[in-house]
């Protein structure tokens, strides 16, 4: 299988989709993979065509094309009262370490002066 076309090694047209040449593949790895009787070579060989393949078949970025929103985050009430109890004490925390440090200038600078 040393063809320079990959979807000729993947038995697929020129303008399959992806979906199509992961399906091809599958097929082809189930009957070429080392484990089921087939050779290194042509496994390596149709794992490299269907990385190749995959690179030609995907769709290409286009200015127009429309952004997908990010999926919005349906979080239970009792989540969000765990994360607001988490942030306060997260902040409770803070303000132990900045009183501490300000408690230890203050003996320092009496022990000094």
């Amino acid at each position: 299988m040393d063809s320079a076309n990959p979807f000729v090694q993947l038995g697929l047209p020129q303008n399959a989709s992806v979906a199509e040449v992961r399906a091809a593949f599958r097929k082809l790895a189930k009957q070429k993979h080392p484990d089921k009787r087939g050779s290194d070579r042509e496994f390596i060989d149709t794992v490299n065509a269907y990385r190749r393949a995959v690179e030609l078949a995907a769709e290409p970025v286009t200015v127009n094309r429309p952004v997908k929103e990010a999926p919005k985050q349906n979080h239970s009430h009792a989540q969000r009262r765990r994360d607001n109890n988490f942030n306060a004490v997260v902040d409770f925390r803070t303000f132990l370490i900045a009183l501490g440090s300000q408690l230890a200038l203050l003996l320092l600078a009496r022990i000094i002066s």
